[in-house]
């Protein structure tokens, strides 16, 4: 039902301004029903507990002889509905559109989708373009959007699906203010859209972060996409991005490219990482490395990637002066030219290059320098058999070192060590062994000394791992135990199976003439003890360690050649 404030004036075709009512409810819409015809299938939608007001402000002149759109200014008030493969209520809906002869202007546009609420104001500049049989020329969208509160669940759900990534399906944000522009520019089709973000802020619940300061520059042209100098901050995380990607490599006019620049970058802080209680870290314990989504699996473009961050924080790992710089190519090769940064006091040095050529068989051939990192700060996660640790545990001190070799990766980049092929050259200072199960199981040898903490000043050594068999050549260690020589294999296997050959000066043989080879175990000492230094034309006497941690046996060898 509704109302005409002057009929005389459209039947005699006037410019009088004339006002329209029109009350519209239905209990029930079945569009796909309305729309469908013998050659084309409708809109798949249904529509119930329908109330709208419509007024219309115009003329009948300014409707019938208007090549497209009525001129004049539309209302509307009050809208209410429920949709059915949109499952969300639609209410207090409420717009003041102004069209004249070029330019469709949305005053304000506000409702409620569920608990949701939206205010939207914007400009579409030469609308007539869209009426063309054959798109040509230019057209501008301005928009102004802002909401107190708004949940993504209730606006990008259709038909059961989400629209959204999985981390951020319940997320809800507060207090949104987007500001923008968009030109598009056709001949006989989409030539090229440029769209230009001035504003952007908002916070985020699920993700406990506010986003601000965002603006950047988008082209987009013949299959290729631009980013430019897109800035922003959430959280402690402030960076600015820019990408050259081509959709469509036959259509390639600049190679592939992304740039992440900025003074901090929290990862964790970005996608709520918590490293967990200790219960959540035994259900880690248990994970299925292989039962994941591989590299394999994913599209590897020719592209190369540049980063420079000056603080960044990756699953609680710390790292300053971040820079790198990659490369991957559809054969599924991440190429790494140059990663480098500051972390647990020292600096990281990688180069190398990751394979994903064969699903079964993805693995990191690294080259790796390292200088003067303190292992009590430097925390690596691996697998070994089913199981994740995290080594540093009993070695201490100040490490330096070259990595090379061919490390194996499960789908989801956690090393396979039983696969792999390591050399380290290492030099640790200051350091420092505890509960170093070798030492561990001759501690009958050392009389009044603590073989759960030993000291050494420096140990340098090349020790390569081959099969989950840790080979270490000889080296000396001037230690609290006194100097010794120490070479073996460790097996890194779960029952840590060992075969050690260890010299011990004669003179501590004579100091400790009371115990297994020659008496009864001594007591454990907490104390810490003084290192003792290699002396000239020292003699030893040669014991061979082996066996596991529960079962092991030490005998008397002759010296190694």
């Amino acid at each position: 039902h509704g109302s005409i404030s002057d009929l005389p004036a459209i039947i005699h075709h006037t410019d009088i301004a004339v006002m329209t009512d029109l009350n519209i409810s239905s209990e029930f819409i079945d569009i796909r029903e309305l729309t469908t015809s013998k050659d084309k299938e409708g809109i798949d939608e249904q529509i119930s507990d329908l109330k709208l007001n419509l007024k219309f402000k115009s003329s009948a002149r300014a409707i019938t002889e208007s090549p497209n759109l009525p001129i004049g200014e539309f209302f509307v008030e009050d809208l209410y509905a429920k949709m059915k493969h949109y499952p969300h209520v639609l209410r207090d809906f409420n717009a003041d559109i102004f069209i004249d002869h070029h330019n469709f202007r949305v005053i304000d546009f506000s409702g409620m989708i569920d608990r949701s609420d939206f205010h939207f104001s914007g400009k579409l500049a030469n609308y007539n373009l869209w009426f063309e049989e054959k798109l040509h020329g230019d057209t501008k969208i301005e928009f102004d959007l802002a909401s107190q509160h708004l949940h993504l669940d209730n606006i990008f759900t259709y038909k059961g699906e989400r629209f959204v990534p999985e981390d951020y399906r319940h997320e809800e944000i507060s207090r949104l203010k987007l500001n923008g522009s968009a030109a598009l520019h056709f001949d006989h089709g989409l030539r090229s859209t440029d769209l230009r973000l001035s504003h952007i802020e908002g916070s985020l619940k699920l993700h406990p972060l506010r986003f601000e300061n965002f603006k950047g520059d988008l082209h987009m042209e013949k299959g290729h996409l631009s980013l430019k100098k897109v800035k922003g901050e959430m959280g402690h995380s402030r960076f600015e991005i820019n990408l050259e990607y081509t959709l469509d490599p036959e259509l390639s006019q600049k190679p592939n490219s992304l740039s992440i620049k900025g003074p901090h970058l929290d990862i964790d802080e970005l996608l709520n990482y918590n490293l967990g209680t200790p219960e959540s870290l035994d259900a880690e314990i248990k994970t299925d490395h292989d039962a994941v989504f591989s590299l394999y699996d994913l599209k590897f473009p020719d592209m190369s990637f540049h980063m420079d961050i000056g603080h960044l924080n990756y699953h609680h790992h710390l790292m300053d002066h971040f820079k790198t710089d990659l490369r991957t190519t559809k054969d599924h090769i991440a190429h790494i030219d140059r990663l480098s940064f500051d972390a647990a006091g020292g600096h990281f040095n990688i180069k190398g290059y990751l394979s994903g050529k064969d699903k079964k068989h993805i693995y990191f051939k690294p080259d790796i320098h390292i200088i003067n990192v303190d292992l009590d700060k430097f925390m690596l996660k691996f697998e070994n058999f089913g199981q994740d640790y995290l080594i540093s545990e009993n070695l201490h001190g100040k490490f330096t070192g070259h990595i090379t070799g061919k490390i194996h990766l499960h789908a989801d980049l956690v090393p396979k060590l039983d696969d792999s092929e390591l050399k380290i050259d290492m030099t640790v200072l200051n350091g420092k062994l505890e509960n170093y199960a070798p030492l561990q199981a001759m501690a009958e040898y050392f009389e009044n000394k603590n073989v759960n903490k030993v000291q050494f000043d420096t140990l340098i050594n090349t020790i390569t791992l081959k099969n989950s068999v840790l080979k270490i050549p000889n080296m000396t260690i001037n230690s609290s135990l006194g100097f010794m020589e120490v070479r073996g294999d460790q097996s890194m296997a779960e029952n840590m199976e060992m075969d050690y050959i260890i010299g011990v000066p004669w003179k501590m043989i004579g100091q400790v003439g009371g115990q297994k080879l020659f008496g009864k175990k001594k007591d454990e000492q907490e104390t810490e003890d003084e290192i003792v230094y290699r002396q000239k034309n020292s003699k030893f006497l040669y014991v061979r360690l082996i066996g596991d941690l529960e079962n092991y046996k030490i005998s008397l060898t002759k010296k190694p050649k």
